[in-house]
């Protein structure tokens, strides 16, 4: 493997679960937020969110903070393990034996050789066009952890 190679983040955050969901938990509490001030501000009381007042409960502010204050820590945490993953994990070719999606989610299940033992996982994903492109048979190149071959990914969906 080419150690000098990285997963893009934006890969990553359309491949990943917990990256995924670590960005659209923030993204819906700030579209809400902005859509909550756009229709205040039309009464003309758009400030009453931020207000610290004793009457004002601002709780969609401080939601929307918390959802970001905690997505940026998931995000580092998955970024660093796919890195990690890219740099000390091993490589083999594998074959994707079945797709699945269900409007925007799905996995993909692929096979591949590992210790002389033929190994069945499968990857979680959200609808993007790298999964979309993929079908059943293809080859793929499968990236395992050493500690652990049962976190195995394929590296097509990361790059």
């Amino acid at each position: 493997m080419q150690h000098n190679e990285k997963p893009a983040i934006a890969s990553i955050i359309k491949s990943d679960r917990w990256a995924n969901l670590a960005v659209r938990i923030p993204v819906i509490f700030i579209v809400v937020l902005f859509i909550m001030v756009v229709i205040k501000s039309l009464s003309g009381n758009a400030y009453s969110y931020f207000s610290t007042e004793p009457g004002s409960t601002p709780s969609l502010v401080y939601l929307t903070l918390t959802s970001v204050v905690l997505a940026i820590p998931i995000l580092f945490w998955r970024y660093r393990y796919f890195v990690k993953l890219f740099k000390t994990g091993q490589t083999v070719e594998g074959i994707i034996n079945a797709i699945y999606f269900r409007r925007k989610n799905g996995f993909i299940e692929f096979s591949f050789n590992y210790m002389g033992e033929e190994k069945r996982y499968y990857n979680s994903v959200f609808s993007n066009t790298r999964a979309f492109s993929m079908e059943e048979g293809d080859k793929v190149t499968i990236i395992i952890s050493d500690d652990n071959p049962e976190k195995s990914h394929i590296k097509e969906l990361l790059v």
